[in-house]
């Protein structure tokens, strides 16, 4: 499963009954390509598939407005995010923060306003294919039923050595090893074999994806309170490692820790 085909919807989809609708929609586009995604789970890849890693865009927010049906969220909001930036978006609940990660991920429409990358408009043909370097990682982890190898490509190519590197900088491998996890092990299904994880080791394994994104073309992370389950030794390690590994890529980090911001 390519992500050529699978577009933003990998990379952005709700937990719960709709990541399960998700992931039959994925699964379907696999068909009819002819991939199987639980048999290529297990599949080793070249990192010769790897794209051409392009420089991270420009992106341009110019009065940009949304609205659902029943009130405002944003209001004229207007922000240039230079390539390889880290910008920190802190605010209460309901403030529109992940209406915004939407709308830069290209899911949504704003009601009124622009968003561009690198000049082109987001919705435009140049303005989607630079859209599509942005990766998304929700606050609520996207749990799909198949093995740990494919929960953290999500279908892209990968070689074991790529996926094990991004686990271990997640803070995942150790665990994984002492646990005898291994990448073919099955998450979250009604089997007797199937394992599961804790609510802080999902959200690990959804940095993972984030870190193998950024590795393999994508220039633009948004990240949503990548540390709210984090103890402070693991947020510090998070960012001695993790953004350390993101240099020359675009976070956008949605938070509502004041030392986030900091170290934004």
């Amino acid at each position: 499963m390519s992500m050529s085909f699978m577009g933003w919807e990998a990379w952005d989809i709700d937990y719960g009954l709709a990541s399960m609708r998700a992931y039959r929609r994925i699964e379907a586009r696999a068909a009819a390509h002819g991939r199987d995604p639980e048999r290529e789970s297990g599949r080793r890849r070249s990192t010769a598939d790897a794209p051409a890693v392009e420089a991270a865009p420009r992106i341009t927010l110019d009065r940009v407005a949304f609205a659902y049906p029943r009130h405002a969220v944003l209001r004229s909001v207007s922000l240039d995010i230079r390539p390889g930036e880290r910008l920190a978006l802190v605010g209460r609940n309901g403030a529109g923060k992940s209406t915004l990660t939407k709308l830069l991920g290209g899911l949504q429409e704003p009601s009124s306003g622009t968003i561009s990358f690198d000049g082109h408009p987001i919705h435009g043909v140049e303005g989607r294919r630079l859209a599509s370097s942005v990766a998304i990682m929700n606050q609520e982890a996207l749990r799909l039923p198949l093995d740990i190898r494919m929960n953290v490509t999500l279908g892209a190519p990968a070689t074991d050595d790529e996926v094990w590197a991004a686990l271990e900088l997640a803070g995942l491998r150790e665990v994984f090893e002492r646990r005898r996890i291994t990448l073919t092990t099955p998450l979250w299904n009604t089997t007797d074999a199937a394992t599961d994880l804790s609510g802080g080791q999902w959200q690990r394994l959804t940095l993972a994806r984030a870190i193998l994104a950024a590795r393999r073309g994508k220039r633009v992370l948004i990240l949503d309170e990548p540390t709210s389950q984090y103890d402070v030794r693991g947020e510090t390690d998070f960012y001695n490692t993790v953004m350390a590994e993101l240099a020359g890529v675009t976070v956008v980090l949605i938070t509502h820790r004041l030392s986030t911001v900091r170290r934004a």
